[in-house]
C-alpha cells in the first residue's frame, strides 16, 4: 500500500496509482455529461474524496458505489437527477478503490456508518436521502439502522447481502477471474455480471484497475433477520435486475415487500448487477419518480 501524509491507499505502487487516477479521469472528463467539483473533506478514518454535481442550492443526494468501485460509476444517471434538480454529493469509499485514503479502513456495521456521518457532517447535509449500488446500497440501509434520524429515503440497486445470501458460485468465478490479472477473464467476468453486456472500453480499463487492487470488503454485508428488516420504517426503493447473478432477483424483491414496512420494489428488465449502467434510463426514471413521490 502506498503511503502519503500519514494515510494509505490500496494502491501498490506510483505505476499503479497513475494508471488508476489516468483511467479514473478519463471517465470524469469524456463521460461525466454535468459539470462537477471534486474535493477531499476529512473524516475520522482518513480523507474522502467527493464528486459533487448539480445546482448548489439544489436538493441534496448522496450517491454510495458498489465495492471494488468508485464515483465515476454514476456517470450513466447523474444528467437526469441533476435536471430533477438535485445536488449529488458521489463518494469515494475510504478503504475501497477510488481517490480516497485512509488512516483506518471501516471494519463493522458501526464505523462504516460513522464514516458516512463524518462525510455527512463535513458537508452539512442533515437528513438527504441515499442511492447505493450493491455494497453501497447495503451502507445506506445500515446507516439507517445505526443513525436512523440522518437519512431520509433509502434506494438500494441490486443490494448486497441484506435480503439473500450471495451465490457461491458466482463468488467463486469472480474471485478466479480477477485473481488471474488477466484482461480477457476479468472482461468476461464484467460482462457476466453485466447482464452479458460488452463493457465499455474506457469504463472497463476503469474496472479492471479497480479490480486488480480490490481484495474485498473488510466487512461483509450480512443477510438481516425479518425483525430487522421490519425496523427498518424509512421509505425505501428496491431495484433488482432480471438479469441478477448474485442471487435470485424473484426472492430477493419478494422479501423486501414481505418484510419491509413501506418498501416499493421494481424489477428492471435487462438488468444485471452493474444496474445502473446496464439500463440507465429506467433505473434513472424510477429513482426520479421515487423521490418526486416521497422526498
Amino acid at each position: 500500500m502506498l503511503e502519503a501524509n500519514g494515510e494509505s491507499s490500496l494502491f501498490k505502487d506510483e505505476q499503479q496509482k497513475s494508471a488508476f487516477i489516468s483511467a479514473y479521469d478519463r471517465i470524469m472528463t469524456e463521460c461525466w455529461p454535468v459539470p462537477f467539483e471534486e474535493r477531499e473533506i476529512a473524516t475520522r478514518f482518513g480523507t474522502t474524496h467527493v464528486i459533487s454535481s448539480g445546482p448548489a442550492n439544489g436538493k441534496p443526494l448522496v450517491l454510495l458505489p458498489g465495492g471494488g468501485g468508485c464515483s465515476p460509476m454514476w456517470h450513466s444517471i447523474i444528467a437526469p437527477l441533476v435536471e430533477a434538480g438535485y445536488r449529488c454529493y458521489c463518494l469515494d469509499r475510504v478503504g475501497d478503490v477510488g481517490k480516497s485514503t485512509f488512516s483506518a479502513i471501516p471494519d463493522d456495521s458501526q464505523t462504516l456508518a460513522d464514516w458516512l456521518l463524518d462525510c455527512m457532517d463535513v458537508l452539512q447535509l442533515e437528513k438527504p436521502p441515499m442511492i447505493g449500488l450493491s455494497y453501497g446500497g447495503f451502507m445506506n440501509i445500515n446507516f439507517a439502522r445505526i443513525h436512523p434520524e440522518r437519512i431520509s429515503l433509502i434506494i438500494m440497486l441490486t443490494p448486497g447481502g441484506i435480503f439473500a445470501r450471495l451465490r457461491r458460485w458466482w463468488v467463486l468465478r469472480m474471485t478466479l477471474s480477477i485473481l488471474s490479472g488477466f484482461p480477457p477473464l476479468i472482461r468476461n467476468a464484467y460482462s457476466y455480471i453485466a447482464g452479458g453486456r460488452k463493457p465499455d472500453r474506457d469504463f472497463f480499463e476503469l474496472a479492471r484497475l479497480s479490480w486488480v487492487m480490490w481484495k474485498g470488503p473488510e466487512f461483509m454485508p450480512p443477510v438481516y433477520s425479518d425483525a430487522e428488516l421490519r425496523a427498518v420504517t424509512h421509505p425505501s426503493l428496491l431495484l433488482v435486475g432480471d438479469k441478477e447473478v448474485i442471487y435470485n432477483p424473484h426472492k430477493v424483491l419478494q422479501r423486501a415487500k414481505d418484510t419491509m414496512p413501506d418498501v416499493e420494489v421494481e424489477l428492471i428488465p435487462n438488468g444485471g448487477h452493474t444496474l445502473s449502467l446496464d439500463e440507465p434510463q429506467a433505473v434513472s426514471r424510477r429513482i426520479i419518480k421515487f423521490l418526486a413521490d416521497r422526498d
